[in-house]
């Protein structure tokens, strides 16, 4: 095991920066830290093995190591008299091995070949001062780069665990073959055994993975997935059944219930393991129609999802699809009715990959039947959905979440609020799915409300009903009981625009009140 130290760096927009100081020039820049960590630990596991065995020091991780802001000037023109500075702050990563009476400074974001010696960190400034200038005056550095590399975010060291394979001065020979004891298992039997051997994980380099699908690891250590509540025991059982190799499990249910909450959460708590790359599980998110996008000729969505596989298989990552029925259609066409899951159901069928989907009870009914062999290599887990007591529970514990993230305080008439709109007028959405979007599109919408002592907003029922009236384009006093009106004022309203219709008017005033007091059929549409 080898633990290498990088230093990690981030601007006001979220990009990050990962260098390796001392070792590498090489830069890895993007939004999600956690896969260019990932990415640089991959790069670190194909090079090592192939450096030379005199390199390898310098992959060591030093037990005093401390990274420094260090302010200091270097001429850049001028004369003696009236000299040119420039003036600045760098990032300096100072290392001091045991026994050693001299501390090796390194300036990562000028390159790995810039290093410098000092005695005391009290000498930094000007030491790194007189290296620059040499740089400058040699032509190999320039007041570009200074000014370009001087002036960055917040920086910090981390240190990365890497599973790597370190270099040999030994000749390598290929292991001698064992010649198997009795007689070789076949059939049944060779499935059984191949099964109760533990999968060796081989970590390949996610490139078709990455083409067509999202890594929800990376998005759940980057802190971009939202926390599922009331939901510990699906999870829990997600969680148990993921263990067995081959693993099948579809997620039914309405839309609304929370299927993709569940699945986040699953992310969630794997992710909070803490495991290092080579020990961890990785949940990639992949929609069909980005397996086949740009897929122009014969056979080239096939050798896609080969890879796929491949990968999948390689990593003992895990497949989650949103839309798994959606398969049944991805890679027809006219000439054929090859589809992706008919490609995948031999795979399923071997045990080669584990997989997740999602998607209604109605949608299920009408795909089932066209591919029967691969639906029935899923176990089918019923997500019910919460009862408004339950909501309830959920919808506080997320009020708890929004408020510790944003200066935001919602009244608490506001919940029984939101079950209510919503259990009255969006009927074809579950629980909590429908109640916890309202809820967000709300704290949304009012970025700019009336504040309380301590500066934050104050969102109350006025502001839900508000936000719901202009959604659905239904008058505020048939959201609000509060501002519900009589029977007559109704029906004048109506007699003024339906003329010499009495009965109409009357029906259409009837129907109004019956719906601002809650009383209409909950079985039936508005």
């Amino acid at each position: 095991m080898l633990y290498v130290p990088v230093l990690v760096s981030a601007d006001k927009r979220g990009v990050h920066d990962v260098l390796l100081p001392g070792i590498s020039s090489q830069r890895w820049r993007g939004v999600s830290l956690a896969e260019l960590l990932d990415d640089v630990a991959l790069e670190l596991m194909e090079q090592l093995p192939k450096a030379e065995p005199a390199s390898v020091a310098k992959y060591r991780l030093c037990p005093d190591l401390e990274l420094r802001r260090v302010k200091t000037q270097v001429r850049v023109g001028g004369s003696d008299r009236s000299p040119e500075l420039w003036e600045g702050r760098l990032t300096v990563v100072v290392t001091h091995w045991p026994k050693e009476r001299f501390k090796v400074c390194y300036v990562p974001r000028l390159g790995a070949r810039l290093r410098f010696a000092v005695s005391r960190t009290a000498h930094l400034a000007a030491a790194l001062s007189r290296v620059l200038s040499a740089e400058l005056k040699a032509g190999r550095l320039s007041l570009a780069t200074l000014e370009q590399e001087g002036s960055r975010g917040y920086e910090y060291l981390e240190v990365l665990e890497v599973d790597a394979e370190l270099p040999t001065v030994l000749p390598s020979r290929p292991p001698k073959r064992k010649k198997p004891k009795g007689k070789k298992p076949r059939g049944a039997k060779a499935r059984q055994k191949k099964k109760a051997e533990p999968r060796k994980r081989r970590l390949v380099p996610p490139v078709t993975l990455r083409q067509v699908g999202t890594d929800l690891t990376h998005r759940a250590i980057d802190g971009r997935l939202s926390a599922a509540f009331g939901r510990d025991a699906l999870v829990q059982q997600l969680l148990k059944q993921l263990e067995r190799p081959g693993a099948a499990i579809l997620l039914v249910g309405p839309s609304g219930v929370g299927k993709t909450a569940i699945v986040h959460e699953l992310v969630r708590r794997l992710a909070a393991l803490g495991k290092p790359l080579h020990e961890r599980t990785d949940v990639w998110a992949v929609d069909g129609n980005r397996i086949i996008a740009g897929m122009m000729y014969v056979g080239a969505w096939e050798q896609r999802t080969k890879d796929l596989v491949a990968e999948l298989e390689a990593r003992d990552d895990i497949l989650y699809v949103d839309d798994l029925p959606g398969l049944v259609y991805t890679g027809r066409s006219r000439d054929s009715d090859t589809n992706v899951a008919e490609y995948l159901t031999p795979h399923l069928a071997r045990g080669d990959l584990r997989i997740i989907g999602e998607c209604t009870a109605e949608r299920l009914a009408a795909v089932r039947e066209e591919a029967p062999g691969f639906f029935s290599r899923f176990q089918i887990i019923r997500v019910p959905e919460l009862a408004e007591a339950e909501t309830l529970m959920v919808l506080v514990d997320t009020l708890r979440a929004i408020e510790a993230r944003e200066p935001v305080v919602i009244e608490p008439e506001v919940l029984e609020g939101v079950l209510g709109l919503t259990r009255r007028f969006q009927r074809r959405e579950a629980h909590p799915g429908k109640a916890i979007a309202l809820l967000t599109q709300l704290v949304t919408d009012y970025g700019q409300v009336k504040t309380d002592l301590r500066g934050r907003r104050v969102i109350g029922r006025d502001q839900l009903v508000d936000h719901f009236a202009r959604r659905t384009g239904l008058p505020r006093f048939v959201l609000w009981e509060q501002q519900s009106r009589e029977h007559a004022e109704v029906l004048a309203h109506f007699e003024r625009r339906i003329i010499g219709q009495p009965a109409a008017a009357r029906t259409a005033a009837d129907l109004v009140c019956v719906l601002q007091q809650g009383l209409d059929d909950p079985e039936r549409p508005l």
